[in-house]
């Protein structure tokens, strides 16, 4: 199905946005990360998932790579899809001290499908680009906005809950 898509990062500056943390539990924001997700972003459970889960059980301490995304639908053409990265290293005994790197980056998709022969013909991409231009523009800029805000809203939150530095 061919498909005609813009896409955006929702951070101005830098793709991504890395949060540090230094001491025990490390692996503990990452559980709780779920729920700070749900509430901030407003999504469901079935639309946040991991990609990528690794647990190295060989050193000590013991390290984890974890990849969660998030699907924020924002209409019938635009979605926002959240990354969030979890690097870092967990002791056996949680009341030592760990490490935990976290990122945070998102991406906006306005897709518009173009299934039919008269949808791929140029008079109806033109015609779109017109709709898109005139109508919808302005609507994708305030979904742009409210990407940023909600990463935003994710940093600040947890930043403060477990007194996180920034990178």
């Amino acid at each position: 199905m061919p498909v005609w898509r813009i896409e955006d990062d929702c951070i101005a500056k830098a793709a991504k946005l890395t949060l540090n943390y230094s001491g025990p539990n490390p692996f503990s924001i990452y559980h709780k990360m779920r729920d700070i997700i749900m509430s901030v972003v407003l999504v469901k459970k079935e639309h946040i998932w991991e990609r990528d889960f690794r647990w190295d059980d060989l050193g000590e301490p013991k390290g984890f790579y974890i990849r969660l995304y998030i699907n924020k639908a924002m209409d019938a053409k635009t979605k926002i899809l959240f990354e969030l990265i979890f690097q870092g290293k967990q002791p056996s005994d949680k009341s030592k001290p760990g490490s935990l790197v976290m990122t945070i980056s998102a991406r906006i998709f306005t897709d518009y499908t173009l299934d039919t022969a008269f949808q791929q013909s140029l008079m109806y991409r033109g015609f779109l680009k017109i709709y898109h231009k005139i109508f919808y523009n302005d609507v994708r800029r305030r979904f742009l906005s409210d990407c940023g805000n909600f990463i935003d809203k994710i940093f600040t939150r947890v930043r403060t809950e477990f007194n996180l530095e920034t990178k």
